[in-house]
């Protein structure tokens, strides 16, 4: 027997204490009762909408949902045990237990699916160097995208994740080493992205557009707990309830160049953690705060310290300078001609004799 999760077992035994008995998986690619396999191409396309999950048995090959549904209860709509190399596109599952689950898979890519009312949309358990890329998950009751158990090197890229109103729209749990979370769309969750016991998102949490998450007072844009070393850069981070909170022991991580609007409460705060920085001086910046004065650093007093605000959404890519006040003007007379240095907006003009810096 392949090696299952806590997750299945818990699920199983849920069953049996109502009195249902758990449906049966069709086995792709060797049940050709819902679709068909073309063994040359190695691609198993569905013809009809299917009441059970499917079992993937071999690796190395594209399960071609065709747009039909997957209803399997509260079983995985699609399971993939210690598979490698595998392809899961264009398939709808409607609630099921897990849309899609990859347990200790590496090279697989899960694109363009829609997952409906599940507990968790598509979960990788200590699953590696995997593309999970263009898929819709909504209405998840946990999480729309879960990873866990040391899963790396992952790339979350370009997924959209909604209405987990008492859940999270990606949530990862004991995992470390360069998973990508880019370009994700997060709306109308209670978290749209929560860390935990997770560390060195170097590869980084970056180009996000999270949003709305207001259901709770306990709602944030992103959550980090215990968190280390994670790079967050380029996210837009507007109307939510709070917008980033950074708790117990999250310690070095690197926050900029992103957009923080209409807040309800703090845009940001850090307690019980050390070494989180704001910015990365000049001329990358910090980050964009829409209560920021214009004048100055940007700070709270619940941890946050921004040395190189931006005046503007997105200054960072129109590339207008940050605007951080360098204290008062300083006249230095020096033998060089025809400089004039303006140290806050970095710009030479002409000027005799002396550097003026504002």
């Amino acid at each position: 027997m392949k090696k299952k999760h806590l997750y299945a077992t818990v699920i199983l035994l849920s069953f049996l204490a109502a009195g249902i008995q758990p449906a049966i998986a069709i086995d792709i690619p060797t049940n050709n009762s819902v679709g068909s396999w073309d063994p040359d191409a190695r691609i198993y396309t569905l013809t009809q909408d299917v009441a059970e999950g499917l079992n993937i048995v071999e690796g190395s090959l594209t399960l071609d949902g065709a747009g039909y549904t997957v209803t399997p209860g509260l079983d995985e709509g699609v399971d993939i045990d210690q598979g490698s190399g595998i392809i899961v596109k264009n398939l709808r599952v409607f609630e099921g237990g897990v849309g899609i689950s990859l347990r200790f898979c590496d090279n697989c890519t899960i694109s363009n699916n829609t997952l409906d009312k599940c507990q968790y949309g598509i979960w990788l358990a200590g699953s590696n160097d995997n593309l999970v890329t263009g898929n819709t998950a909504d209405q998840s009751l946990n999480a729309g995208i879960w990873l866990q158990q040391n899963a790396g090197y992952n790339n979350i890229i370009g997924n959209t994740t909604r209405n987990s109103t008492n859940g999270y729209g990606i949530y990862a749990q004991d995992c470390t080493n360069n998973n990508d979370l880019t370009n994700n769309t997060i709306t109308d969750n209670e978290v749209g992205i929560g860390l935990f016991n997770c560390s060195n998102f170097s590869g980084s949490i970056a180009g996000n557009t999270i949003s709305s998450n207001i259901q709770t007072n306990d709602a944030y844009a992103i959550l980090l707990s215990n968190s280390d070393n994670n790079n967050l850069r380029n996210n837009t981070l507007s109307g939510n309830y709070r917008g980033l909170r950074i708790k117990v022991g999250s310690d070095n991580n690197l926050i900029y160049n992103n957009n923080f609007i209409n807040t309800v409460g703090l845009h940001a705060s850090v307690t019980d953690s050390t070494g989180n920085v704001f910015n990365l001086g000049e001329p990358i910046g910090g980050n964009y705060w829409d209560d920021y004065g214009g004048t100055g650093v940007y700070k709270n007093d619940y941890g946050v310290l921004d040395e190189y605000p931006w005046a503007d959404q997105d200054g960072w890519v129109t590339n207008e300078p940050p605007a951080a006040h360098a204290g008062p003007d300083q006249i230095v007379e020096c033998a060089t001609k025809h400089q004039r240095v303006h140290k806050s907006h970095w710009m030479v003009q002409a000027h005799p004799t002396r550097i003026v810096i504002h």
